[in-house]
């Protein structure tokens, strides 16, 4: 599809994910990171498409460099009604809750019922782990750093966009910038 131009961009230095998701949807991008979710916004889409799994850490190609889990239910040890919190936990793993989830845009937690959505099968987002340990560092990381990082990150991909530099002088400068902002955290901390 080749590169996308910046005139397609009226913002300064920062793209939103709503226009990532726009520059696909139009054909306008060869490919989007996208949850699961984003699938519904292709069922009438005038291209073919295919379903990948996301990146993955290269150490470890079985390992997904961005995992979330969503509701996850727990019975505290010390409730009165723990016999009917089970049970809201066997039923919200139900066969018939499972094939709910499955038609109401969820990816469900068991494999059985994962099939496909909007022709597509579901499978490549259960053919990853997660890779907790590199999940924890992440969330440790504090959101003043990623928030700047997040900016930093946005800015170069929009000057290569703009053609002003090249992807490898990007990523170049965005690590030498990156660990200027680590350095800077840590002498705050200490």
């Amino acid at each position: 599809m080749g590169a996308v131009g910046a005139k397609e961009f009226s913002n300064e230095g920062s793209i939103p994910y709503a226009d990532y998701y726009r520059l696909f949807l139009d054909g306008n991008a060869g490919m989007v990171i996208a949850s699961h979710s984003f699938m519904g916004n292709l069922e009438h889409v005038d291209f073919s498409w295919s379903l990948v799994s996301q990146p993955v850490n290269s150490s470890d190609r079985q390992a997904a460099l961005d995992f979330d889990v969503y509701e996850v239910f727990g019975i505290n040890e010390a409730s009165k009604n723990t016999e009917a919190a089970w049970e809201f936990i066997k039923h919200i793993h139900s066969d018939r809750v499972m094939n709910s989830q499955s038609l109401t845009g969820g990816i469900p937690t068991r494999i059985k019922y994962a099939g496909e959505r909007v022709g597509h099968d579901l499978i490549p987002f259960y053919n990853i782990k997660a890779n907790i340990s590199q999940q924890l560092s992440y969330i440790e990381m504090p959101e003043s750093f990623m928030s700047k990082f997040r900016d930093l990150a946005n800015e170069r991909f929009y000057q290569v966009l703009q053609g002003e530099m090249g992807v490898e002088e990007a990523l170049s400068q965005l690590e030498q910038s990156g660990q200027e902002l680590l350095d800077e955290l840590k002498l705050t901390v200490e």
